[in-house]
């Protein structure tokens, strides 16, 4: 197997990479993904959902599915008691400022 190793290891990350956090977080909130484009739609792989707020695939809208999804299959199942959230497992894009999509699943989760 051959190795790669980014030119950019070991040094500080260009300004032109950074993330712009205020609109990543407001792309989170106000972009609403079109289900006719398969990109936007909720999607698995080995680690979880692919996506960004700033292409329309990952933002509230996919969050609230995914846990409104989770309650639905429990009611079903008829399993009772906590769903238990960690905080700690969160989008790592970057969209952890006050740990917005445990908030939006938390929001979702208080009234059932």
């Amino acid at each position: 197997m051959s190795e790669h190793i980014s030119p950019l290891a070991g040094k500080p990350v260009p300004r032109s990479m950074l993330v712009n956090i205020p609109r990543l977080v407001t792309a989170y909130f106000a972009l609403a993904p079109d289900p006719a484009i398969a990109s936007q739609r909720v999607a698995f792989g080995t680690s979880g959902h692919r996506g960004s707020a700033f292409a329309g695939s990952f933002n509230e809208a996919h969050v609230l599915a995914i846990a409104q999804a989770v309650c639905l299959y429990r009611r079903h199942a008829g399993i009772e008691g906590p769903l238990f959230l960690d905080q700690r497992f969160q989008n790592p894009n970057h969209i952890k400022q006050p740990r917005r999509s445990y908030r939006s699943r938390c929001e979702l989760r208080a009234p059932d």
